[in-house]
């Protein structure tokens, strides 16, 4: 979307505009942190395994 057209669209629908796009923000900052929260999960584990691994040949 331009700025012209973002712009004309809030001059249309103000309030349902504003209220549409900040739903939408919510619902992207949402999955972001969802896939944020994936992705370090995933992270954290393979960095354990590969801790265990080096400590077991270690010992």
């Amino acid at each position: 979307m331009t700025i012209k057209a973002f712009v004309v669209g809030l001059f249309k629908h103000p309030v349902r505009t504003l209220r549409e796009r900040d739903a939408e923000m919510e619902a992207a900052m949402e999955l972001v942190d969802a896939e944020f929260n994936e992705a370090v999960a995933e992270l954290v584990g393979k960095f354990v395994a590969r801790v265990r691994r080096l400590a077991g040949r270690a010992v």
